[in-house]
C-alpha cells in the first residue's frame, strides 16, 4: 500500500501518466508526489465538490457559491461555466456532458441530476432521488451507479443503497429516479463514494461513518459481497482506479496491474489526510528442484483460502516476460502467455493459510508454470506469479 499526504478537504482526480490533479480550494495543482505545478488559482477559499478530466480539460466544482468552472490543463485558463448550488459529484457522459448530482432545494428535499453541457454550459434536469446528494460512477459500458444514503440524522444502519441507470436509460429522455433505478445492493451503511471495475467484475464503494470503524468494500456487478479492501478509522472518500500497467482489474489475486486510490481523513482522531494506493493481492508460485530432470515441487502462498487451484504449463521459451491480462473462466488471466497455450496438469486444494504445493518428476527444465486459482466456491479469481521447471 503506498501513502502519500494530501491536503484537507481536497477534491481529486487521476491523470493517465500517474499524476494527479488536486483542487484543494485555493487553487488546482498537477502533481506526482515528486514535483508540484500550479494549473489555476483562486481569489478566495471555496469548499472543494469534485474534479473530473478528461486529460486536457479539468472541470471543477465548489459548494460555498455553487461555481462550476472549467480548467484548461495547458494553458491553466479557467472558465466560468454555470452554478449550482451544493453541486456534490460529477461523471463525464462523453465528450460534452457532464452529469452533476446536487441538493439546489437545500436539506431535506432530496437530490437532483443535472446535465451540464460542456460547449453551451446551459443545465437541465435529469432526475431526482431521495436523500441528501450522493456519489456517482460511470463504467465503461456507460451505465450510471449511485450511492443513496438515508436523510435521517444519524442515518439507521443498513440504510443506504446502490442504484444503478442503465446505458439506455441515461441516454434516453426519461427522468432518472429512484423507480426506475436497479436497485443493486439496499443494505449498505453510509456511502462515500463509489469506484466501478468492470473488468474484474467489481463495485468498490467506500462505507465511512464518523466515529465508528470505516472500510472500502467490493461487491460484484449484482451487489454480492467480495470482501474487504480497508478497514479502519479514517472516513475514506475519493475513490479512483488507476491502471499502472495498462488495462487491468482490481480483481483479488489478479495481480493485473489496476490500483485503488482513495483519501483517508481523520476527522475524529485528528492527523493530517492521506491519499492511499491499494493494489490486487497476487499469489507468489515457487518451484524447486528445477534445472534437472527428477523430483521438482511447485509451492504456492497467499491464494485464496481453502480454495482451490489449477496447475498450468507451457513451454518456457514462449514466455516473453511481459504480462497481459486476457479472461479466462470468467476472470481476469495475468500471464504473459495466452491462456489456449497452456495445458493442465494437475489440481488440488489450498489450505487454510492460502498454501499449497503439487509435486511431479520432471524430465528436464523446459516449462513455465502457473497456477489458476478459484476460491471456496469455486470462482475463479486470476493466476499466481510464474515459476519454472
Amino acid at each position: 500500500m503506498a501513502e502519500l499526504p494530501f491536503p484537507a478537504y481536497a477534491a481529486w482526480a487521476p491523470l493517465a501518466d500517474g499524476s494527479r490533479l488536486v483542487f484543494d480550494g485555493r487553487a488546482l495543482v498537477r502533481t506526482n508526489g515528486v514535483w508540484t505545478a500550479t494549473v489555476a488559482s483562486y481569489a478566495s477559499f471555496v469548499f472543494p465538490s469534485f474534479v473530473v478530466t478528461d486529460g486536457a480539460t479539468a472541470w471543477v466544482g465548489e459548494s460555498t457559491n455553487g461555481g462550476l468552472k472549467s480548467i484548461d490543463l495547458n494553458t491553466g485558463l479557467v472558465r466560468a461555466m454555470n452554478t449550482l448550488v451544493f453541486n456534490y459529484d460529477a461523471v463525464l457522459l462523453d465528450a460534452r456532458t457532464l452529469l452533476v448530482s446536487a441538493a439546489p432545494c437545500g436539506f431535506n428535499c432530496g437530490s437532483d441530476l443535472y446535465q451540464l453541457d460542456l460547449v453551451t454550459h446551459q443545465l437541465s434536469l435529469r432526475g431526482h432521488v431521495a436523500g441528501p446528494s450522493g456519489p456517482l460512477a460511470r463504467d465503461r459500458a456507460g451505465n450510471v451507479w449511485y450511492g443513496q444514503n438515508s436523510p435521517l440524522y444519524p442515518a439507521p444502519p443498513a440504510s443506504s443503497r446502490l442504484l444503478r441507470w442503465s446505458a439506455a436509460q441515461v441516454q434516453g429522455s426519461a427522468q432518472l429516479s429512484d423507480n426506475n433505478a436497479t436497485v443493486v445492493q439496499a443494505q449498505l451503511d453510509g456511502v462515500a463514494d463509489l469506484a466501478v471495475d468492470l473488468e474484474g467484475g467489481l463495485v468498490l464503494v467506500s462505507q465511512s461513518r464518523l466515529g465508528k470503524e470505516s472500510e472500502i468494500i467490493a461487491l460484484d456487478l449484482a451487489g454480492q459481497w467480495q470482501g474487504y479492501v480497508a478497514r479502519g478509522t479514517p472516513w475514506f472518500s475519493g475513490l479512483a482506479l488507476f491502471d499502472s500497467a495498462g488495462p487491468g482489474s482490481f480483481h483479488a489475486w489478479s495481480g493485473a496491474g489496476t490500483q485503488l486510490w482513495c483519501v483517508a481523513s481523520e476527522f475524529v482522531w485528528g492527523g493530517p489526510d492521506k491519499l492511499l494506493a491499494f493494489e490486487p493481492r497476487r499469489a507468489v508460485a515457487h518451484t524447486t528442484g528445477s534445472g534437472m530432470p527428477g523430483l521438482v515441487t511447485w509451492s504456492v502462498s497467499g491464494a485464496p483460502a481453502q480454495g482451490s487451484w489449477t496447475l498450468l504449463a507451457a513451454p518456457r521459451q514462449l514466455w516473453s516476460g511481459s504480462e497481459s491480462v486476457w479472461r479466462w473462466s470468467d476472470a481476469p488471466f495475468t500471464s504473459a502467455i495466452a491462456p489456449s497455450a497452456w495445458t493442465r496438469i494437475a489440481k488440488g486444494g489450498i489450505d487454510s493459510l492460502g498454501n499449497a504445493s503439487c509435486a511431479w518428476q520432471s524430465p528436464g527444465p523446459h516449462l513455465a508454470l502457473q497456477g489458476l486459482l478459484r476460491t471456496r466456491d469455486g470462482r475463479s479469481v486470476g493466476t499466481t506469479t510464474v515459476s519454472f521447471d
